[in-house]
């Protein structure tokens, strides 16, 4: 029996396409097995109960955020400067530029991950470094058209930890390149999820109102009760509930070296050693800081502090464990941001977060895997309701 996850995806990779030189083989396996679920159900007379499930497509999402389907992403050449990038992703309040050569041809991707991954921490200089120099290129990027279904551009970004995907006009690949003018625009994860989640959770209330005669109503926000504790005790069993942190006296280049080793986009900022008042959470340094208080100002990592540059704590949002992850997620979206440290209950009651009231981070790709894996329990549960394995 094809979980409701697969069967979404089966029917919404279709519209996914991917540059067709190259692609990681987790991505070629998500796609072909989602290509040979369509084409079982398809031989098939009797139709999927579940095939209203997850239709918001990509146009959808686009024009709920009153963006235009047609207007064209941000792009840069692949012979400027990494600097010139960066700086153009923070005016456009941006994590990703579409990279485009002299010929006006989709070259790759350059992202905020990139940059750090393969300039600063590699010793390059952001000035002299072209963006084809560090770009993730054309042979290993995943594209979409207008008419994908969200669902699957989620499914995908998750499994291959990517956050972004250009989204191109039906049949551009067919000559094995796509130009300027069939370039349509940018998707994010923070664009897919919030779409998806309400939807599933839409359909699930529905499903459990005609299968099971009750519904606890309020589609996903009521369907979905797990907990950020029950998560990270998950994460912990599986060897990745360990969070990091710096010291706010640290230099930002020992802060982002620590980053890029770990393969994590933040880390929590702690008082300096020699501070009299004790050690206590002071923010939380991530990725976007780094791009645009160091980079776009012109600073050098090597002289300046965290503190100098740290989202400070008096503007940060934290939870404790007995948060929705639901509602986790929706925080995350409504503020753009992807990661949400976690302490415990009663922690900010003095004032101050201490190291040992830290219990975690979350970040978007953990809430999202929780809530959906949440809404596909409850059609396993309907499934047994009705196939009598289940009382």
């Amino acid at each position: 029996m094809l979980s409701v996850a697969v069967r979404a995806l089966s029917r919404a990779a279709m519209g996914a396409r991917v540059a067709p030189r190259a692609l990681s083989s987790a991505a070629v396996g998500a796609v072909e097995q989602a290509q040979a679920a369509v084409d079982e159900a398809a031989s098939k007379p009797t139709a999927d109960p579940f095939s209203s499930l997850c239709n918001v497509t990509v146009a959808d999402t686009l024009s709920r955020k009153g963006v235009d389907p047609m207007c064209k992403a941000a792009m840069v050449l692949e012979t400027s400067s990494v600097f010139d990038a960066v700086k153009k992703m923070n005016a456009r309040k941006t994590g990703s530029l579409v990279v485009m050569s002299e010929d006006e041809e989709l070259r790759g991707i350059i992202t905020e991950r990139d940059y750090l991954h393969k300039v600063k921490v590699q010793g390059r200089s952001s000035r002299t470094t072209q963006v084809r120099d560090v770009m993730t290129d054309a042979n290993r990027l995943i594209t979409v058209t207008p008419d994908t279904q969200v669902f699957a551009c989620m499914q995908m970004m998750t499994a291959n930890k990517f956050r972004h995907m250009p989204v191109v006009r039906p049949g551009a690949w067919e000559d094995g390149t796509v130009r300027k003018d069939e370039l349509m625009g940018m998707l994010s994860i923070g664009d897919a999820v919030f779409d998806v989640v309400n939807e599933l959770g839409d359909h699930v209330s529905a499903l459990e109102t005609a299968v099971m005669g009750s519904a606890s109503g309020g589609g996903a926000a009521a369907l979905c009760r797990g907990t950020v504790g029950a998560m990270l005790n998950q994460k912990v069993d599986s060897g990745k509930g360990d969070w990091l942190h710096v010291r706010e006296d640290d230099t930002v280049l020992s802060a982002i070296t620590k980053m890029t080793d770990n393969d994590v986009g933040s880390l929590v900022v702690f008082s300096s050693k020699s501070s009299g008042s004790g050690d206590k959470l002071k923010g939380i340094l991530t990725e976007r800081d780094y791009l645009q208080k160091i980079i776009v100002l012109d600073r050098t990592s090597s002289d300046t502090l965290v503190t100098d540059i740290m989202t400070a704590s008096n503007k940060l949002i934290t939870v404790d464990p007995s948060a929705h992850v639901y509602d986790c997620l929706k925080v995350m979206t409504d503020n753009r941001i992807r990661h949400l440290p976690v302490v415990r209950k009663g922690a900010w009651d003095d004032g101050r977060v201490r190291p040992e009231e830290l219990v975690g981070m979350v970040s978007i790709g953990d809430c999202v895997k929780n809530v959906v894996q949440e809404l596909e329990d409850h059609v396993i549960a309907m499934e047994a309701y009705v196939s009598g394995t289940s009382y």
